[in-house]
């Protein structure tokens, strides 16, 4: 009996055993699943955030034509050191965290002051000054290229121009650049605008130009956020290369040569193009979100558009657009 009793307390003492055992890690397992939730707030990771933010939204603006990023970005070395001493306000507490996110925004915006603009300045009060554009062909030009660089502003372009290209520039921020030289019977035109966009008030930046109707012309054009209107109906014009951010645009094309072309690379903008009846047209389209209106084209396939008269017409225009978010109208007249 005794001998029995044993072997059941035996039993009993391993059967129990495992249970025991299990029990411990349980509890370990719940216990550090629990810290870890209460460690998964970092400033650090919130800094480095905000930090990779105000950096983008910086170049954004730059791309975007609301200023010119024209510093050198290794003369801010001194705001590692302050990152470094942000990272050191905060401790575990919520009102510590809170005290060091409050204190970062602060000095993140005190940085974009001294970065982009000067505090109290303000351009309403600084002057719009207007300068006249005047550029005479050279006897040995056969044809021109005109290259405009240009920021956020309006651009106006039509034909007329008694000279090869006249106009005016109005401005409270930037200066016009312009150069002027023949190279292998070609007369190249540089149109550029300096100054950036630092203050806070009115900006002011007009530019309206006139072309020879006469000269064979080449245009290309780069800028930023633009209010632009490009009558070339007149214009002699060869080729248009046109990249711009998020900007309204206008175009009335001619038929002043034989075959011409159009190209456009452009952001989030608003795009309304009108053809001459006397030209056929191809357009080759690369797009994302975009409402297109397109008359008188068929569809060859995914990414080219015909009119019915291309192959047969004596005047071409051949357009290659690449647009992001955009609304597309091509009309005629």
């Amino acid at each position: 009996m005794d001998n029995q009793q044993s072997e059941e307390q035996k039993t009993e003492t391993k059967s129990m055993g495992p249970e025991t055992k299990t029990e411990a890690p349980i509890r370990e397992i719940h216990h550090h699943h629990y810290h870890e939730k209460r460690s998964g707030f970092s400033f650090g990771r919130l800094l480095v955030g905000i930090v990779v933010i105000f950096i983008g939204l910086a170049f954004l603006g730059h791309n975007l034509g609301w200023f010119t990023v024209n510093f050198d970005w290794w003369n801010f070395w001194p705001i590692i050191i302050i990152i470094l001493g942000l990272s050191f306000l905060t401790g575990r507490g919520w009102l510590s965290g809170l005290v060091g996110i409050v204190v970062t925004l602060i000095v993140i915006g005190l940085i974009s002051l001294l970065i982009f603009g000067n505090v109290g300045s303000n351009l309403a009060n600084k002057a719009v000054t207007k300068e006249d554009i005047s550029i005479t062909k050279e006897a040995n030009a056969a044809s021109a290229a005109v290259n405009i660089k240009y920021g956020a502003g309006n651009i106006n372009i039509s034909g007329g121009s008694n000279v090869l290209v006249s106009g005016t520039h109005e401005s409270n921020f930037q200066e016009l650049v312009k150069t002027s030289e023949v190279e292998d019977n070609v007369q190249k035109i540089s149109l550029k605008t300096e100054g950036s966009w630092r203050n806070f008030g009115r900006h002011v930046n007009d530019l309206n130009l006139n072309i020879n109707n006469d000269t064979l012309t080449k245009l290309s054009i780069d800028t930023g956020a633009v209010d632009a209107s490009f009558d070339l109906s007149e214009i002699m014009a060869e080729s248009v290369d046109l990249n711009t951010g998020a900007s309204s645009l206008k175009i009335v094309m001619g038929d002043k040569v034989d075959k011409s072309s159009l190209n456009i690379k452009a952001g989030a903008s608003s795009i309304d193009i009108t053809l001459p009846q006397t030209a056929g047209a191809r357009l080759n389209l690369s797009s994302g979100l975009t409402s297109k209106n397109l008359t008188n084209f068929k569809q060859v396939d995914s990414s080219h558009y015909e009119t019915e008269n291309y192959q047969t017409a004596t005047k071409k225009i051949d357009m290659d657009f690449d647009l992001g978010a955009t609304s597309l109208k091509i009309d005629w007249r």
